[in-house]
């Protein structure tokens, strides 16, 4: 995981969800941006038209139930999990394994989840993979992170980023996300041609 390490020190990426506002984005201009999927997002590869920078899963249950699809399709992109994934027949040269601390109840306790800023030690899962992609856009040194696509929020993972001086942003296309600034998904490109929005069919994920 150290190779990571700010490799993209004051660059942006784009954090893609799997909630059905993501189908209301024309996503070509994604194929020129560092960008982190999660779960299903390999059941939409002919929809986005590309593979994602880097792949996040930390269900459990979803990688037993996806185990052989996600071998077989995420073979691009550099892919995340947690340590219990890395059994026999599954490792392969794209795989990058972290120790990850399952911090997640139904409490509003101070302090939870966690947050942290160094993937070489931990990453806490707050029951989303979308939790675990913020920690490593953080260590890999994003001054902005673009989500979309998203339904759930965490504060902690904005303050994180805002005690560094970056900041996460919500371009996504309604919803009721608001703990993050909202922003203009259009105004964050150069006027492009084309229009990639289709309908779009996701199996239970990440939002």
């Amino acid at each position: 995981m150290s190779q990571f390490r700010n490799i993209h020190s004051g660059e942006r990426c784009f954090i893609l969800g799997c909630g059905p506002s993501l189908e209301h984005h024309d996503l070509a201009s994604l194929k020129r941006e560092v960008t982190f999927g999660m779960n299903g997002i390999f059941l939409a590869a002919d929809w986005l038209g590309f593979d994602p920078t880097y792949y996040v899963v930390e269900d459990t249950l979803f990688h037993e139930d996806r185990f052989q699809d996600i071998k077989d399709q995420m073979r691009e992109s550099a892919c995340f999990y947690p340590l219990q994934f890395g059994c026999h027949g599954f490792k392969r040269p794209n795989h990058h394994y972290y120790r990850g601390i399952h911090d997640f109840d139904d409490t509003e306790a101070e302090g939870w989840p966690g947050f942290s800023d160094d993937a070489t030690r931990l990453l806490y899962s707050a029951g989303t993979a979308t939790y675990i992609c913020m920690q490593l856009a953080l260590f890999m040194g994003f001054e902005e992170v673009v989500l979309i696509g998203m339904e759930k929020a965490f504060a902690r993972a904005r303050d994180a980023f805002e005690r560094q001086g970056r900041r996460i942003v919500n371009a996504s296309v309604g919803g009721k996300l608001e703990v993050f600034e909202r922003v203009d998904y259009a105004s964050l490109f150069e006027p492009e041609l084309g229009d990639t929005r289709a309908t779009l069919k996701l199996e239970k994920g990440d939002a």
